[in-house]
């Protein structure tokens, strides 16, 4: 299938280990200091560390082709490459999104609650300022809701069967740039990851 043998993908998915560790700062975060309300903490928690990955997944979801800030020129994509960007787009990558989103509020409300048993524990060197414990959980929940909508997108599109992919109607370069959410610096190449142009033209 040839969403399967598409690297970015694959590595992507593989972000999936990260959502753990990120859960687990974020709980870290929770247990800093003493609490101002929840009424304040988490709505704060859900807009900034929730809401935006949101809407990012529903409207301009994340360009897969993008690895540690270096991103492809949208020129530089395969016919095969901009059919899959376009599977990210689906009702079903939206539905999914959504559910994910709720999980992930639930899974704040289990830390909010789990919190407290640990907050006696002296963790690291951290002071005990609440300020500091709030940022601390607001960017790792951030981090934990990344790597799990975008490894989640990703499995979508690789269950996608390729009598679906070859109906696909591909993306033009420009609707890449306009439609989907890149971050870091565009490149021709990145290094191990992208094929020549006789690579390419051999596998097809």
């Amino acid at each position: 299938m040839k969403t399967r043998s598409e690297l970015f993908l694959w590595i992507h998915l593989g972000g999936i280990i990260m959502f753990p560790l990120f859960l687990t700062i974020t709980l870290v975060g929770l247990c800093t200091g003493e609490r101002y309300s929840y009424v304040i903490e988490l709505p704060l928690l859900v807009l900034i560390a929730i809401v935006p990955i949101l809407l990012m997944q529903l409207y301009r979801p994340f360009n897969i082709f993008s690895v540690l800030f270096l991103s492809l020129k949208p020129e530089t994509l395969t016919e095969n490459q901009k059919k899959i960007l376009v599977r990210f787009q689906t009702k079903q990558q939206k539905l999914l999104s959504a559910i994910a989103a709720i999980l992930m509020l639930i899974s704040l409300g289990f830390l909010y609650i789990l919190a407290p048993t640990f907050s006696n524990i002296d963790i690291l060197f951290l002071p005990r300022n609440r300020a500091l414990g709030l940022a601390i959980a607001i960017i790792a929940f951030l981090g934990s809701n990344l790597f799990l909508q975008i490894p989640l997108s990703a499995l979508q599109v690789l269950s996608t069967k390729e009598s679906e992919l070859a109906q696909t109607q591909a993306c033009t370069s420009e609707e890449i740039a306009r439609n989907f959410t890149t971050l870091g610096f565009w490149v021709k190449r990145i290094p191990g990851l992208t094929k020549t142009t006789l690579e390419q033209n051999q596998a097809n």
